[in-house]
């Protein structure tokens, strides 16, 4: 097996790692804690690391950006031609090539370094107005893209306003409460046509859904072009949705028009923007508020949507998931101003993992 040392500063930790492993795995790895909001997905920008350039005798060791993989699209999105020029990589895809020493700043850092045991809370501050919090989990999973069931655990909460059941997702008990999730298979739905017939709840306009508006019907269309066929038209709009926005984190309470026009947002604007494109080409959609386990070892605040195709199929448009993979934990379904009520769940909540296959 190939192999090379990887060093972090300012922590000390090292180790040889496996060549093609990208910077985010590794630091895991060794214990290191850098901040990952989107979860490895390339879209947040947060785990910022500086390539140290040179021998390092104390350290016995030579290392060069060269000794990672070249910058990537998202890099240089995301990062400032300065931060370029003097060696930041994004640890999610950077991916190691050679013996190399890094040195990750402050704002990069997740907080202490502690040895995973039991399951523990954490709030993320972004910024003084969002909330970001991460349950992390009493042992890691696979990533949860490449899984097509899960079985978990909520721990310290009860099933008190929580909507914990849906086609996809079914409560199998509720003291305790276990959750299973399983990977919907498109080839196995029905071939529907647009529009969408029944389910006209899901196809209403709102204060903050304004899917009657005709800036939003003509994006829709746009967007969709000439397709008929429901599950075509919506994978388009997940993509649609996914690629318009630019990926930042946002502290108001947004409605569809205000999304279109800033072109920007969290998941909550995705979800917002795309519940309202899908009803406007008659696609009953609904949102999805709960928590998403991005990486393998927490879940993470999150809203995505669920569309109806017979049977209500959960989508991410900020992650360009259709379906959304089984990571996805819903908790409550309405609007997004049903996000206080799974906040005030998260502050107590644990997850313990109990089954899952690829």
């Amino acid at each position: 097996m190939d192999t090379h040392l990887v060093i972090f500063q300012p922590s000390g930790r090292r180790g040889r790692v496996e060549k093609g492993k990208n910077l985010l795995e590794v630091s895991r790895e060794l214990g290191v804690d850098i901040e990952s909001v989107c979860g490895g997905q390339k879209t947040c920008g947060k785990c910022k690391v500086r390539v140290q350039e040179g021998f390092f005798e104390r350290h016995g060791i030579s290392s060069h950006p060269d000794h990672l993989s070249p910058l990537v699209d998202e890099e240089e999105k995301l990062l400032s031609d300065d931060e370029i020029a003097q060696g930041y990589r994004l640890a999610c895809a950077a991916e190691v090539l050679g013996d190399v020493l890094l040195f990750v700043p402050e704002e990069s850092r997740g907080g202490k370094q502690v040895v995973r045991k039991d399951v523990t809370l954490r709030k993320i501050n972004l910024n003084p107005a969002v909330r970001t919090y991460s349950v992390k989990l009493d042992k890691p999973t696979p990533n949860p893209r490449t899984l097509k069931y899960l079985k978990v655990e909520m721990q310290d909460i009860t099933t008190e306003d929580l909507d914990l059941t849906d086609d996809y997702q079914k409560m199998l008990s509720a003291q305790p409460i276990i959750i299973e999730s399983t990977l919907p298979q498109l080839t196995e739905l029905p071939v529907l046509t647009l529009p969408i017939q029944g389910q006209d709840e899901f196809l209403e306009s709102s204060a903050y859904i304004q899917c009657t508006d005709r800036k939003i019907i003509d994006k829709a269309r746009e967007v969709i072009g000439d397709e008929k066929i429901a599950t075509n038209a919506v994978a388009r709009l997940v993509a649609g949705v996914y690629n318009l926005l630019e990926k930042n984190p946002t502290a108001s309470l947004p409605s569809a028009l205000d999304v279109l026009e800033m072109k920007k947002g969290d998941c909550n604007e995705h979800a917002i923007l795309f519940t309202a494109l899908a009803r406007a080409v008659g696609i009953p959609t609904k949102i999805y508020v709960g928590l998403v386990n991005l990486d393998g070892y927490a879940y993470y605040y999150h809203a995505w949507c669920a569309v109806w195709l017979g049977s209500w199929v959960a989508v991410d448009p900020t992650f360009n998931q259709f379906p959304a993979d089984v990571g996805h934990l819903k908790l409550k379904e309405g609007e997004i101003a049903e996000q206080a009520v799974v906040l005030k769940v998260v502050g107590k909540l644990q997850i313990k993992m109990l089954e899952y296959s690829q």
